[in-house]
């Protein structure tokens, strides 16, 4: 596993299984490319300083929570552009597992091997 350094952190990143939470996360992108890579980041975040900021506690709203996260991460003093950086591996990390556009059309045109058969 890949190891990227944040403040004072060695950190892997992990996605979520949740489905769900990284659709949310993708979401937010479209409106704060920052936020959503700092919400990236704590949910894939794996190892030591893991931003105590939850989802929960903001009352399951991204935004704000991402909001939390990137205000906790730099009032520990972690450059703006670490966050960044590395919540953006985190950001494409979630993608880890998403069907393609083809094969969401395939699966949908019952040509998947996952699709049901209709014998």
């Amino acid at each position: 596993m890949d190891h990227h350094q944040i403040g004072q952190h060695s950190i892997t990143l992990v996605p979520p299984r949740s489905m769900a939470v990284r659709w949310e996360i993708f979401s937010l992108g479209a409106h704060s490319s920052l936020r959503a890579s700092a919400a990236a980041l704590a949910v894939c975040w794996k190892g030591p300083g893991k931003p105590k900021a939850t989802l929960e506690r903001h009352q399951w709203n991204v935004g704000r929570w991402a909001g939390a996260v990137l205000d906790e991460l730099l009032t520990r003093g972690v450059p703006l552009d670490e966050i960044a950086s590395v919540g953006a591996m985190a950001f494409t990390a979630l993608s880890d597992g998403l069907m393609t556009e083809d094969e969401v059309v395939d699966t949908g045109n019952g040509l998947s091997a996952e699709a049901p058969s209709s014998a």
